[in-house]
């Protein structure tokens, strides 16, 4: 990936629990109901931006499967709940495993009938952004928005990956994460997932296998120390 200056910088790290945070990004639905729910039961005022409607769906319709019954929704295209299991760990046409899907079976594995209680506990999200404490938002719902300090959530896919030798750009997954780490003006926060998944993107990029315990600035403690300028993905040449 190339970095291009831009109007301003950015600061970037690991996401460090003292900072106070404004707005925490995810890239599907998934993830901003798993992070809505966790700031509900922090007890803090979350702003769920296009509404909790569709995070409310989605429990139900990941209940049904669950339960035997058919889906409806985000989620009508999973015949059973094997199916939607095999789809988040990548076992489905030997796609590569889907985060948000792995967030939404988490949540309903571990939480089982009580999964249905956090319809009732969204309905206590507030409905302006001015009124919150924290803004969760998808990436796609966040563009063209701005805060001064951005959390990344841990759901978001590689943008690189290699076949053979051979680095191959996800130009959607690209783009995705572009506008993620362009909504912060002054801190941007990624958890340790999204810094582990930036950085295999990146040694991808070089036509490298992402060695764990790599030095340099491909190592996410590293990003503790480094800057941010905004940039567009660009496709290998």
């Amino acid at each position: 990936m190339s970095i291009i200056p831009a109007a301003h910088r950015t600061n970037v790290s690991v996401e460090e629990k003292s900072i106070t945070i404004d707005a925490l990004l995810t890239r599907t639905n998934a993830g901003t109901l798993d992070e809505a729910i966790r700031g509900l039961e922090r007890k803090r005022k979350v702003h769920v931006m296009g509404g909790a409607d569709p995070l409310i769906r989605l429990i139900r319709g990941a209940w049904d499967l669950y339960r035997g019954n058919p889906a409806s929704g985000e989620l009508v295209m999973f015949a059973s709940w094997d199916e939607l299991k095999a789809a988040a760990q990548g076992q489905k046409d030997g796609a590569p495993g889907d985060p948000g899907l792995q967030v939404l079976v988490r949540l309903v594995k571990d939480r089982d009938r009580r999964v249905l209680e956090m319809c009732r506990q969204l309905e206590a999200c507030v409905e302006s952004p001015a009124a919150a404490q924290i803004t969760v938002s998808t990436v796609h719902k966040a563009k063209g928005l701005e805060w001064p300090r951005v959390l990344m959530s841990s759901d978001f896919n590689r943008f690189v990956n290699l076949e053979g030798d051979k680095p191959v750009i996800d130009l959607e997954e690209a783009y995705i994460m572009y506008v993620a780490v362009t909504r912060a003006r002054k801190k941007l926060l990624l958890s340790p997932a999204c810094a582990e998944i930036i950085s295999a993107s990146v040694a991808a990029k070089a036509g490298r296998t992402r060695q764990r315990a790599s030095s340099g600035a491909e190592n996410p403690a590293e990003l503790h120390r480094s800057r941010l300028y905004r940039s567009s993905p660009q496709t290998s040449r």
